[in-house]
């Protein structure tokens, strides 16, 4: 999920966070100027070699999204070897993820003041 953040020079960067409904733990996987399907894809392949997700190697997962349907066949390129299968699902992601950036914001405002 790319939140949108403004910027003190260059407009807008584009915040990518992953969160695992199971365990609700969120991290940051990056930093982007866009959220064009370029950015989504290489934050995807960062996730999937991601230590973390690497514990857990082999195991099916679903990476639900809340756009992105039109490029369905891209990513589900890159997360089927890894045991992935792809749901774009937006009142989904906006039940369960967005408290969690909500929060993981606020607290990251919170440290930087």
């Amino acid at each position: 999920m790319p939140v949108a953040l403004n910027t003190v020079k260059d407009g807008k960067c584009y915040m990518f966070m992953i969160m695992d409904s199971y365990s609700e733990f969120m991290f940051q996987a990056g930093t982007e100027r866009g959220e064009d399907m370029e950015y989504v894809l290489k934050q995807i392949e960062r996730f999937l070699s991601n230590k973390d997700f690497n514990k857990h190697r082999g195991q099916k997962f679903t990476l639900v999204m809340d756009d992105y349907e039109k490029y369905r066949n891209e990513i589900e390129k890159l997360i089927r070897p890894h045991g992935g299968t792809m749901v774009v699902d937006a009142a989904y992601i906006k039940r369960e993820m967005a408290p969690a950036a909500e929060s993981f914001l606020a607290i990251m405002t919170k440290n930087h003041r």
